[in-house]
């Protein structure tokens, strides 16, 4: 696969936000450090290992991981019952991947199948397939969402955040520097002092466009995985701003609503399958677009198919098209957890029996939510995204005894005595508490 090839496979991950997520160069290690990643991190025995980029020609199932990312997202999509949803199931499949990283037994098996490879094939094919954007790597501090580059820019940062006294199997934390060039900080996830430190972490990691962390402080909590990618990008042919207007957007329900919409004649590549049509606009200095798929009049866009996409991005060729599109500045919040059990990732999220074991030996562990928060901005210039998703992994302790219930609402009896004799002074049987 030539590496224009690449891009363009890997450029069609995301339908709403086309970027794969996993830090190379300058990610997640320098993310971490300038995020305030030092408090208690000096208790780490930290990895060893260097971080190896592998070609996309050197990962076989790299092509199985694209597919199966685009048909997670859609899923995804389709479980939001309509919503508006901002998704990077880029992202997603990378932080669950990490998850997985030196998985075994059922959960390898889970995640075997939900992200179309095993093993080490499947954390190859994630490290190359972030591989294909390096081209398009800098450092957060260079982007400003604000004002857009010449070329696209992509920052991408992982990290691994442990609970302070939790010990992680070393070759864990291995496998998660040598292919995901993870980040690694040691923080008390029961305190303020950590939440403060993983906001900062997340605001910095999304150019401010995610502002805080979903993590929540919680006693319980002994591991949080993070993804963070914020992209910006400039059209090759900008909307002129002055052909902006507001105009008429139809809602599901049949109701309406006003809003401003770009406007532009331009050169593109569309294309239509029945009465689907897909429109591509291209990002100036680069081979980043995106794609509108817009369904007929009264028909879901999620009920699309990873088929029928696939279609229409063969059947793509140049003509001229006018087009209005809405202006956009969108953030959502979307729990994956359910999306991911639906799709057969289902050990993880229970500690019985054991899941997480390879993570740390003789803890009982389970997932307990995977949350992704996102930020899309899409104007006349081109368009400003974010996603940060987080893999929470607690700690489950032996379930409490139910509380007893005693309800005397039938026949009794009662016993005074003294405890040390037994010598029964009085023995009251009671048939009826109204007994005279």
């Amino acid at each position: 696969m030539t590496r224009r090839a690449g891009l363009a496979a890997v450029a069609a991950l995301a339908l709403s936000l086309p970027l794969a997520a996993c830090s190379t160069g300058s990610g997640s290690q320098s993310g971490a450090s300038e995020s305030g990643g030092g408090a208690g991190s000096d208790d780490i025995e930290r990895s060893d290992v260097q971080f190896e980029q592998v070609s996309v020609e050197d990962a076989t199932e790299a092509g199985a991981v694209v597919k199966r990312t685009r048909e997670l997202g859609l899923a995804i999509l389709a479980d939001g019952a309509g919503k508006t949803t901002v998704l990077s199931p880029a992202s997603a499949v990378i932080a669950t991947s990490m998850l997985g990283a030196t998985a075994t037994g059922t959960t390898e098996e889970e995640m075997a199948l939900l992200i179309g490879a095993g093993g080490e094939e499947r954390d190859r094919a994630v490290n190359a397939l972030s591989g294909t954007f390096e081209p398009y790597l800098v450092p957060v501090s260079e982007i400003d969402p604000k004002e857009l580059p010449d070329s696209p820019q992509l920052h991408l940062a992982n990290q691994v955040v442990i609970n302070q006294g939790f010990t992680v199997e070393k070759g864990y934390l291995d496998a998660l520097q040598h292919w995901y060039d993870a980040g690694v900080l040691q923080l008390d996830l029961a305190t303020g002092e950590a939440k403060s430190v993983l906001d900062a972490w997340v605001k910095e990691n999304t150019a401010g466009l995610v502002e805080k962390s979903a993590m929540e402080p919680d006693p319980a909590l002994r591991l949080i995985l993070q993804n963070a990618i914020v992209f910006a990008a400039s059209w090759n042919t900008p909307f002129s701003e002055g052909a902006t207007a507001p105009d008429t957007f139809h809602l599901a329900d049949g109701s309406t609503i006003t809003t401003d919409f770009m406007n532009g004649i331009s050169e593109a590549r569309y294309a239509t399958l029945g009465d689907w049509s897909m429109l591509e606009l291209p990002y100036r200095g680069g081979d980043m677009v995106a794609r509108f798929i817009l369904p007929p009049e009264g028909t879901d866009p999620q009920s699309v198919t990873p088929g029928d996409l696939a279609v229409m991005e063969l059947e793509l060729a140049s003509t001229m098209v006018n087009v209005t599109i809405p202006k956009l500045d969108l953030k959502t919040t979307t729990s994956l957890s359910d999306s991911l059990e639906q799709q057969g990732l289902t050990s993880v999220f229970s500690a019985n029996p054991p899941a997480l074991e390879y993570i740390a030996p003789g803890e009982d562990l389970q997932v307990s939510e995977v949350i992704q928060q996102a930020a899309f901005q899409m104007n006349e210039e081109g368009t400003v995204a974010a996603a940060v998703t987080e893999v929470l992994v607690e700690a489950t302790s032996a379930p409490m005894p139910p509380e007893v219930t005693f309800r005397a609402d039938r026949p009794y009896l009662i016993i005074i005595n003294d405890a040390t004799v037994g010598w029964d002074l009085f023995q009251v049987a009671v048939a009826d508490p109204t007994a005279k």
